[in-house]
């Protein structure tokens, strides 16, 4: 049973894994609010160009941040597509044509486009380089609600013994079963009644386990992380890039 649904790369070595939790987080939502509150076309060159040291920093194969990026692009193609039909069927639609890119709306479609994997390539990053229960810890630092960060790594971790469960009853049925002679879908409805059964007994055990131990709602992840020399030069990098991006935007 693996584990690595979202940080499927978060055991590698680079500079951005060791990382501080805190500071990644930190710095991947002021990229995002960056990210959203541009509207200059310009701009989109140098955050790009950001991105791609990143990308390369983090040592995650660039094939899985186009697979993130494929997963996005039949809602980004749906919304322009919606944008472009609005243009033309507003009262300022004489200048709407293939020769006249320059159009507001044309504009207005690429921002959208650029915004949105802009976006998707960060957040890959930050779950790529940060294991997934470091990451709710640290947004439990920076007092997010603790009811949505303690039911996410519950079901993050859960998730996977449901799935474990399926593949067995799936052995099973192949194993004692080769040839079923009965409905497929009755076959189906008894496995699913068996796995509801079962995981009703598991998330009692599992409840009776975490009250032994004297759970708290707090997690053992992250608590020995500690800013380090790393996380400082990258604090100042940051805050470099940051002074940049608002010089240009001046600009």
């Amino acid at each position: 049973m693996k584990h690595d649904f979202i940080d499927k790369y978060c055991h590698l070595d680079s500079p951005l894994h060791r990382l501080d939790p805190r500071g990644k987080l930190l710095f991947c939502l002021s990229l995002l609010f960056i990210f959203i509150s541009t509207d200059n076309l310009k701009l989109f060159a140098v955050y790009y160009a950001l991105l791609l040291f990143l990308v390369i920093l983090s040592r995650v194969p660039i094939s899985y941040y186009l697979k993130r990026a494929l997963l996005v692009t039949p809602f980004v193609l749906m919304i322009g597509l919606f944008m472009l039909t609005s243009a033309a069927l507003s009262p300022d639609s004489q200048n709407l044509t293939l020769k006249n890119l320059s159009h507001p709306a044309y504009l207005k479609i690429t921002l959208i486009i650029l915004k949105t994997y802009a976006s998707i390539i960060m957040l890959t990053m930050l779950t790529s380089v940060t294991p997934f229960n470091c990451l709710l810890w640290a947004m439990r630092k920076f007092k997010f609600p603790t009811v949505m960060t303690t039911i996410s790594r519950l079901v993050y971790t859960y998730t996977f013994l449901l799935v474990d469960e399926m593949h067995a009853a799936r052995r099973a049925i192949k194993s004692r079963a080769p040839v079923i002679r009965m409905p497929k879908t009755k076959v189906y409805g008894n496995v699913a009644a068996s796995i509801l059964l079962k995981s009703i007994h598991r998330s009692r055990l599992v409840y009776y386990a975490m009250v032994s131990r004297k759970f708290s709602g707090e997690f053992p992840e992250g608590e020995g992380s500690r800013f380090g020399r790393a996380d400082v030069i990258a604090g100042t990098c940051f805050i470099l890039i940051i002074s940049g991006v608002c010089f240009l935007w001046k600009m």
